[in-house]
């Protein structure tokens, strides 16, 4: 690895972002797209092709999905194996390089892990913020949007291609020019005479390394009235058509095209339309990531026991990715519970982090998510949220024992419900938490 700027680091050990700081993988030597953009170490094997003309970045990743750990290990969800008495040990500090042994962190924390981590913390560690990278380092995927951005489709000529940006980035950056461009200048009618019917946004891939955006020239029209067509998502494979199926295809450059059929109210949230569009993209890629298989495991692979065959599919996945949130199969039914194989699930359960309470297992992901999974009724609070309160209530502690106060949630003990207020009257307590000083 080299870095393309060297690190800024402040006097307290702390890297600010602003400063681009990025490293390139070297040893595996293809086209992740125009300069500066390269590959970056986290970028390996995280199920999802991101050279442009090459797939050796995923090629021996199944040795990953199928690693299997000892009883006394908990497996991370990219397949490295850590000591179990790591897990859940420290929120600031994780073994497994894609920080799934911790409670995940809110918004607010992750934009603070992106400014303020020590360098080396951002740098050797993998994140889930975009899907363009797993870069901790934010300005990462702003690069690569660019970059994607900056490489013209081949089949116009590069009058049409200048007309379009300038007419879609008028629009975010200055809505009076953008007035002007349409009604005044000729631009637009350069589109109109010059452009083709359909061309590529980039004549790079968008999505998992074949998923191509596609514009028409009609779009153009309709985005002076302040509305953007839903793009083209246009393949090779017949992966996605399942998801397409009951929306209207067409063919363009020997690949298969779709989009919905409703326009959308532009809303501005950047000041250029790349930034504007990656929300809209980034919803498809959560969408079709069940589609897309990167592996093609021979179906004596799926019948292991640590993985799992996808339902009408011959999509297999690890069984560690089981109820983990994230829909890695078509039909969703990795996320179902009524749809897992018993045997499945049940070798995944010592993994999972059991609500004693509610007498449920969920996946650690979804712990601390800001979501309950695990309500205690009639009490109202969740055993998989507020973990320091999960503890003071199931946990007895000797300064809490008949304070007249209930802390502890009700024990069963020889068919008795007992807590630490229980036959409080037969154990007279005289101390500063029972009796009234008089102040």
């Amino acid at each position: 690895m080299y870095p393309l700027v060297e690190p800024a680091l402040k006097s307290d050990g702390f890297t600010r972002v602003s400063v681009i700081n990025f490293t390139c993988y070297t040893h595996l030597q293809c086209n992740r797209g125009p300069s500066p953009t390269c590959l970056d170490w986290s970028e390996i094997c995280n199920g999802q092709i991101d050279y442009v003309d090459s797939e050796i970045d995923e090629e021996h990743c199944w040795q990953l999905e199928l690693n299997e750990c000892n009883d006394d290990e908990y497996r991370c969800t990219n397949g490295q194996c850590i000591q179990r008495s790591f897990v859940r040990d420290d929120t600031r500090t994780s073994e497994c390089t894609d920080g799934s042994d911790e409670v995940r962190i809110n918004v607010e924390q992750q934009n603070k892990f992106r400014t303020l981590s020590p360098s080396f913390e951002v740098k050797d560690s993998t994140c889930s913020f975009s899907f363009l990278t797993n870069s901790c380092i934010e300005t990462r995927k702003d690069l690569l949007l660019e970059a994607i951005d900056s490489i013209k489709d081949s089949s116009i000529s590069e009058e049409c291609w200048v007309a379009c940006r300038r007419v879609m980035n008028a629009y975010f950056q200055d809505k009076i020019l953008w007035l002007m461009i349409c009604h005044n200048n000729p631009h637009i009618e350069i589109i109109n005479k010059i452009c083709p019917d359909m061309f590529y946004i980039s004549h790079v891939p968008f999505l998992f390394g074949h998923i191509y955006l596609v514009h028409t020239r009609d779009d153009s029209k309709i985005f002076a009235n302040e509305y953007f067509q839903p793009l083209y998502l246009c393949y090779t494979n017949s992966h996605y058509d399942e998801f397409f199926f009951h929306q209207p295809k067409i063919f363009f450059d020997n690949k298969t095209c779709f989009r919905s059929k409703v326009a959308m109210t532009i809303m501005i949230t950047a000041i250029t339309w790349q930034l504007n569009y990656y929300p809209l993209v980034f919803g498809f890629y959560k969408q079709l990531k069940g589609y897309n298989s990167v592996i093609n495991y021979a179906p004596e692979m799926c019948n292991r026991s640590n993985m799992y065959q996808c339902m009408n599919s011959r999509k297999c996945i690890p069984v560690n990715r089981l109820m983990d949130t994230v829909n890695d199969c078509p039909q969703r039914d990795d996320a179902n519970m009524a749809f897992i194989n018993t045997a499945a699930l049940t070798k995944q359960l010592k993994s999972y982090f059991k609500c004693e309470i509610s007498n449920k297992y969920i996946h650690q992901s979804s712990v601390a998510d800001r979501k309950c999974n695990c309500e205690v009724h009639p009490f109202k609070w969740c055993e998989d949220e507020s973990l320091d309160i999960t503890y003071a209530r199931k946990n007895i502690s000797f300064q809490t024992i008949c304070d007249g106060f209930t802390e502890l949630f009700p024990i069963m003990i020889e068919e008795r419900n007992e807590m630490d207020e229980t036959e409080c009257e037969l154990w007279s307590c005289n101390n500063i938490y029972t009796r009234c000083d008089g102040l």
